[in-house]
């Protein structure tokens, strides 16, 4: 993935900030994060956790984003929508940390990268098939970079 596209990603994604009191926070996460760090080839949608929302924040974003609504969930703790071409998926989760979970890598205003450790846990509580396929993708990935270390020592 170059930074041409994760710039993209950045700039269409909204300021979580200017929503509610201003304090939530956006973390990527998902095959989105996978991919960026060469562990999978492609993503369909960006995983997005929204930290610190409070219902005011989801009453200004669904406001503001009204015409670019795919689907909300009945309490608006997952809303997907499709902002410049990229379908965004906001999943509200109040037990996460972003001093603890995250990174601690800071890509934009109030925006941070997932963990590896975080996400792929997350990806293997789901325990969908499309999830269990992509292990299988980055085990193989895993496998091969072992192989190509040792052919080269």
């Amino acid at each position: 993935m170059t930074q041409k596209e994760i710039d993209k990603i950045i700039d269409a994604l909204p300021y979580a900030g200017c929503y509610g009191d201003g304090k939530a926070e956006f973390v990527l996460t998902g095959t989105f994060l996978l991919t960026m760090f060469g562990l999978m080839d492609e993503y369909n949608d960006v995983d997005v956790i929204v930290v610190n929302a409070n219902r005011k924040f989801w009453s200004d974003f669904l406001n503001e984003h009204e015409d670019s609504l795919i689907e909300a969930s009945e309490f608006y703790d997952c809303v997907k929508i499709e902002l410049s071409g990229i379908t965004f998926n906001l999943i509200q989760d109040d037990r996460y940390y972003i001093a603890s979970d995250s990174m601690n890598l800071f890509v934009d205003d109030n925006v941070y990268l997932d963990s590896l450790s975080h996400a792929l846990k997350v990806k293997a509580d789901l325990k969908r098939e499309k999830d269990k396929v992509h292990f299988e993708i980055i085990n193989q990935r895993l496998e091969d970079l072992k192989k190509n270390e040792k052919d080269n020592v």
